[in-house]
């Protein structure tokens, strides 16, 4: 890990943020549409922190380039140490053994994106290709 890494999982720990906000809103809209939006409300603030932690590790890993399951990671512990913070500082009651569950959760959605997240192989016929166009023959 280096710091090219950290600067990497902070970009994407970014987009994660902002992707999870930006959910939080429209699930918000949504909700209040319904008959009952205090039913759907924690699911609906549960499913965009795990989708803003997934876009974290996505995020990180592109941003970088290689090493996707560390990476993903740590912009999602990144995220999740946000969340903490923030539910600290609340002033509300929270349950603590809830919140690090959630975190873990985040932690993990941003290992599976990173993983996701990581460029693919080219294909062989693509490679030949591409050695093709650069020897100058044609194929």
């Amino acid at each position: 890990m280096n710091g090219k890494m950290l600067l990497n999982a902070l970009k994407g720990a970014a987009v994660g943020g902002a992707l999870s906000l930006f959910l939080l809103l429209i699930f918000n809209v949504v909700s209040l549409k319904s008959a009952d939006p205090d039913r759907l409300l924690a699911v609906f603030a549960y499913a965009a922190r795990f989708a803003g932690g997934a876009a974290a590790g996505f995020a990180a890993s592109r941003f970088h380039r290689s090493g996707g399951l560390l990476c993903g990671a740590l912009a999602g512990t990144f995220l999740s140490a946000v969340l903490l913070l923030g539910a600290a500082f609340s002033g509300g009651e929270f349950r603590f053994l809830l919140l690090l569950l959630l975190a873990g959760g985040v932690v993990a959605a941003g290992a599976v994106g990173g993983i996701l997240g990581l460029p693919g192989e080219k294909s062989e016929t693509a490679l030949r290709k591409r050695m093709m166009k650069r020897s100058g023959m044609r194929g």
